[in-house]
Formats: structure tokens, C-alpha cells, sequence
């Protein structure tokens, strides 16, 4: 995942497609599913903080923080 921090465009990645990506704030909230084989989530539309961003591919789970400028 690069860059990080972030300003508009988060890119992934990957050795193996991504089947889902899930996008939550600090408190646990989901503010993004997408359940499409993706490289890029646009977070245009997201306020300044610090996000957990979690990867899904076949049976694998990675969660990686994000900071949006």
C-alpha cells in the first residue's frame, strides 16, 4: 500500500488479486467495501485521520493503517 500518507488515491500492492477491500475509521465504522478485484480506492471524499485498511485475497487477511492528509 503506498503512498502513506495519503491525499486522494490509496494503491495496493499485491502478489494476488484482491478480492475485497474494507475501509473503517478509527472507531470501528465501515466506510468503504469494495468486493471487486481492485489496486486503487479513491478517498477523495474522506476527512484528515488515521484509517485501518483491510486487504482480502483468497483466504488471506491484512489490516495496514492509513494516514489521509
Amino acid at each position: 500500500m503506498f503512498p502513506n500518507p495519503i491525499k486522494s488515491v490509496i494503491n495496493i500492492s499485491s502478489k494476488f488479486p484482491v478480492d475485497r477491500v474494507e475501509l473503517y475509521d478509527v472507531y470501528g465504522k465501515l466506510l468503504l467495501n469494495i468486493k471487486e478485484n481492485t489496486n486503487t480506492i479513491n478517498v477523495d471524499n474522506l476527512n484528515s485521520g488515521i484509517y485501518l485498511l483491510g486487504i482480502y485475497s483468497d483466504s488471506k487477511k491484512i489490516i495496514k493503517k492509513v494516514v489521509i492528509n
